[in-house]
Parts: structure tokens; C-alpha cells; sequence
């Protein structure tokens, strides 16, 4: 009997793993015995099933490690934009700095989940890795803006790979009702990360500058790098030893489509906001046009691709469809608050880079807290529907807060926890819907397709919200700053955020202050309404068994 949306994925073996060193997804499964267990006692019987392995435990720190770094490498950069930005005169091109990256990450993902069955999964996790470490030290040695956007597509292109070969060896390991505490427990190392890159990079900007924020990432990198190659050493059966087999069987043509389509988006955006160019101009309607084409070509070559990076099959049934667009929305929105919430300290309460940092502790902590709360509960209820919904409304909660109460030291603390638990639980629990729907034979390519809407609506994320605030906040400075040099003052305002807290008292720095707070407020709300969209997708996940009974 194959697997299909309406049954679950995997069986109720009772034949025990003959060889614990080989992955879980290639043995049959052993009998779950903590069923009749008492729920005080589940935990502890939990953890010793899961972890009583040594060389599943290497495999899982080797894989964590890759997560670690590039969770803080992402709040680093999150906290640092508006320094490193400022320090090469270009804060109206600092979306790029997250934009390259995250377009990388979408257009690499959905290729990782392939080459991981085709290459195997420790050739498709060193190569992640090794292009996240070029594009690092890229990152470290850049002498401009330009080039320091294309190291971070480099780390990019390494960056979506580290996350999703994790998924797919830690799926290879763990029967899928052990997955969704797997997933939790992996986020802990990706909330800790985030937690860290902060704060870290603050401090080491405020000290050292803002080069050894990636520079000290590369000794870490390299031991990830050892760890993989040494330990990640099984084979699956789709590996191919035939590389004209293995170029024939990537969808190039699917990739590059993809590529165009979201260059041609975020290149609209940037027209439009960074360069102040009117929606008629050739350059904004030009490069929209290419991305409306684009994503017709893109969906026309994945309707007929042999081997798609979008299998459009999937997005027939219900459950892959709202997950994916769950992973897209709530992406958008949260790291759109990602890269929007340290400005607000910074440019409206005039903090230093490391203070706006420390705001991040609490979102990042609550990452951690949120996926592990939620792998616990899918894992020991075996549903995720309901705890989907309460993840969504938290989400939303979250930036109702952020876009009506941010004005006093509570609730610039404690209202982004919220926005952390609910992003967290509905990546979680998304993952484990979306692979407990779909046939088994499709788990890597469907991981992988699970980070394309991520990272997508990462990339879209970052540039939409970029683009509103650079429109709202130059019609605020228009607005409020006028007379003879009004616009050099209007064009450092925007372009080096940073000076805002230099400004002499006076006209100058309110309508600066003013003008930042006003466009702030209304990226918020802006994310506020797409969490409707992501509270509406989350109704239309269904159940389904994480075991056959």
C-alpha cells in the first residue's frame, strides 16, 4: 500500500532496529513502549530511547553545530545592518545585506533536498558548509557594499543547505512521532544561536568592529566542516555514481526561473524605495513585469519538469498546501520584525547597536522555548492541528502588541516573545504536517520545498518591509524637513540611519525621530494583517497519524 495524503507515513513495525548505526528511515521502525507509560515517566523514557545511540548523538551535534552558526550568523547581521550600512554611507542599500542572502537560501534550499539524494547527505552537507565559510570570510574581508552583498550571497547559497540537509538527517534518524521532538530540540540550538548573535555582535562591533562579527564564525565553521565529514558516513538508496545521470536529473531550468523571478521583485522594490523611482519608471515596471513573467515561466517548466524543485502534485492536497503557505507567511512577517525591531531602538529610542541587540534575547530565547514545548506536545498527543492554530493567533497577538503598545519597557521586552513562540511552533509543527502527508519516497525534496517558502518569504519579508519603510520615512522627512539643503539632510537621514542619535537637538532630530517611528509602526501593521492570512492557513491543516495504529 503506498502513501498518500489520506494515510499516514509511517507503519507499526514491531521488528526491532538490527543496526542502530544506519539511518532510522531505512530499517524498520521499533515498537513504541511508552504508550502505557506514566506522563511523569515519558520524558525520561523519551530521552533514553532517542539518545541511547553515542554515534546518533555525534551525528546530531555535527549537524546542530552548521544550525547554530547559521542562526547567529542571521541575528548578527540582523543587529549590524544599520553599522555596517552606515559605515560605507548606503543605509538605503541595507535590505540587500539580508535579501542576497535569504535569495540564495530560496533558491538553494528546494536543490540541497535533490542533491542530498543523489550525492548523498554528507556531500550535500559539506558543500553547504563550505560555501557558508567563503562567503564568511567574504563577508569579513569586503572593501564595499557590493562586495560585501555578494559574499553574503555566497554564505547564502551555503546557508540554505546547512538548514535543510539537518532536517533530512535528522528525519533519516528518527521515526517521524520522535521527529517532532528532534525538531525542537534542534531548535534550541537555533534559538541559542539567535539568542547570542545579538548581543555578541553588538558588543563586538562596539569594540572591534563589525568585520570580526564574521571573522570569529570561521574556527567553529571548520570544526562543523570535520564533524560532518568524520561521522555523516551512511549511504541512501537513491545515490547515484553516474554524474551525467546526476546533471540530468537536477531541474536547472526550474532554478534559474526561480532566480530570476525573485531578482526581478526584489529589484522592483529597490528601484521603486532605494532610488525614489516612480512606479511608471522603465526600471520599477520593467523588472516587474520580468517577475510576473517570470513566475509564469517558472510554474509552466515545473508543470512539465521531469524531477521539479516544485513538484506542483504536492500543492493538490490540502495539508502541503496550507503548510507551505504557513512557512511562506509566517516567514515573512517574522523576519520582517527580525531586521525591523532593532531599528526601532535605534533610530527612535537612540540606543547604542548593542542595547538594540539585547532586545533580541527574549525573541530568541522564546525560539527554543516554542519549538521544544511543541515537538513535546506533538510527540506525546501525536496531533499538531490544534497546537498549529494556537501558534498562528500567538503570532498574531504578537504584532497587534508590536503595532499598538510599544511605548513603554514591558512591552518592548516582553510583546516579541510572543512573535518568537508562535514563528517557532508553527515551523515545527508545519514540518511535521507536511512530511506526515506526503508519500516517504518524497521527504527530501519536500523538506527541501519546505525551506523554498520559508526562504522566500524571508527574501519577500525583509525587502517588502525595507521598501515600505524607506517610502513611508521619506514622505515623513519631505513632509516635516523643508527649505534650502532640506534634501541632503533627507538623503543622509535616510541613507545612514545611524546618525539619527548625532543629530543636534533641535527640528532636525524630531523629524527624524518622528519619521522612523511613524514608518515603523506601520511596517508592523502591514506584518499584522498577513498574520490573518497565516491564522486562516492554520484551519486548514488536518491530522494525521504519526504511526499507523
Amino acid at each position: 500500500m503506498t502513501s498518500t495524503e489520506s494515510t499516514p507515513l509511517l507503519s507499526n513495525p514491531s521488528i526491532p532496529n538490527p543496526d542502530p548505526q544506519l539511518p532510522y528511515s531505512v530499517l524498520p521502525s521499533s515498537q513504541d513502549t511508552l504508550t502505557n507509560q506514566l506522563p511523569s515517566n515519558r520524558f525520561v523514557a523519551l530521552a533514553n530511547k532517542l539518545f541511547r545511540n553515542k554515534k546518533r548523538i555525534t551525528i546530531l551535534i555535527a549537524i546542530w553545530t552548521g544550525v547554530f552558526l547559521g542562526a547567529l550568523d542571521a541575528t548578527i547581521v540582523a543587529t549590524l545592518m544599520s553599522a555596517i550600512s552606515s559605515g560605507f554611507s548606503a543605509s538605503n542599500q541595507s535590505s540587500w545585506l539580508a535579501s542576497a542572502y535569504l535569495l540564495a537560501i530560496s533558491i538553494t534550499a528546494p536543490l540541497y533536498g535533490k542533491l542530498s539524494d543523489l550525492l548523498g547527505r554528507r556531500i550535500a552537507s559539506l558543500t553547504s558548509i563550505t560555501l557558508f565559510l567563503i562567503g564568511t570570510i567574504g563577508c569579513g574581508i569586503s572593501r564595499s557594499i557590493n562586495q560585501l552583498i555578494l559574499s553574503r550571497f555566497i554564505a547564502g547559497c551555503g546557508g540554505g543547505g546547512i538548514m535543510t540537509t539537518s532536517s533530512i538527517i535528522a528525519t533519516d534518524l528518527f521515526s517521524l512521532d520522535q521527529r517532532a521532538l528532534i525538531q525542537g530540540l534542534g531548535n534550541i540550538c537555533y534559538g541559542l544561536g539567535a539568542s547570542l548573535g545579538g548581543p555578541l555582535g553588538g558588543w563586538i562591533n562596539d569594540h572591534y568592529g563589525w568585520r570580526f562579527a564574521f571573522l570569529t564564525q570561521v574556527p567553529i565553521l571548520l570544526i562543523a566542516w570535520c564533524l560532518v565529514s568524520y561521522f555523516v558516513d551512511y549511504r541512501v538508496a537513491t545515490q547515484v555514481s553516474n554524474k551525467a545521470d546526476l546533471l540530468k536529473r537536477i531541474d536547472w531550468l526550474g532554478s534559474f526561473t526561480l532566480m530570476w523571478t525573485i531578482v526581478c521583485l526584489l529589484l522592483s522594490l529597490s528601484f521603486k524605495n532605494n532610488l525614489l523611482c516612480q512606479w511608471s519608471d522603465v526600471r520599477v515596471f520593467g523588472t516587474f513585469v520580468g517577475f510576473l513573467l517570470g513566475l509564469v515561466a517558472f510554474i509552466w517548466i515545473e508543470a512539465r519538469a521531469s524531477e521539479p524543485i516544485l513538484p506542483l502534485r504536492l500543492l493538490k492536497l490540502r495539508t502541503p498546501l496550507c503548510c507551505l503557505g504557513l512557512n511562506f507567511f509566517s516567514s515573512i512577517v517574522f523576519f520582517a520584525i527580525l531586521y525591523m525591531f532593532p531599528l526601532w531602538f535605534e533610530t527612535v529610542k537612540l540606543t547604542t547597536t548593542t542595547q538594540a541587540g539585547l532586545h533580541l534575547i527574549p525573541n530568541s530565547a522564546s525560539l527554543s522555548i516554542g519549538s521544544l514545548l511543541v515537538g513535546a506536545g506533538i510527540r506525546l498527543t501525536g496531533k499538531y492541528k490544534v497546537i498549529t492554530v494556537i501558534s498562528s493567533v500567538s503570532l498574531a497577538l504578537g504584532l497587534l502588541l508590536l503595532s499598538t503598545k510599544l511605548n513603554t519597557p514591558i512591552h518592548e521586552w516582553a510583546d516579541i516573545i510572543l512573535v518568537g513562540i508562535g514563528f517557532s511552533a508553527i515551523s515545527t509543527a508545519a514540518l511535521v504536517a507536511i512530511i506526515a502527508s506526503i508519500p516517504s519516497k518524497d521527504m527530501a525534496v519536500c523538506t527541501g520545498l519546505t525551506y523554498l517558502f520559508r526562504y522566500t518569504g524571508q527574501v519577500v519579508g525583509v525587502a517588502a518591509s525595507a521598501a515600505l519603510l524607506q517610502s513611508i520615512v521619506t514622505g515623513e522627512l519631505e513632509r516635516r524637513i523643508v527649505g534650502p539643503g532640506s534634501a541632503e539632510i533627507i538623503r543622509r537621514i535616510r541613507h545612514e540611519s545611524s546618525i539619527v542619535k548625532n543629530l543636534p537637538d533641535g527640528l532636525y532630530k524630531t523629524a527624524a525621530i518622528a519619521s522612523y517611528k511613524v514608518a515603523l509602526r506601520d511596517v508592523f501593521r502591514f506584518n499584522l494583517f498577513l498574520t490573518l492570512v497565516v491564522v486562516a492557513l492554520s484551519f486548514g491543516v488536518r491530522d494525521f497519524p504519526l504511526v499507523r495504529p
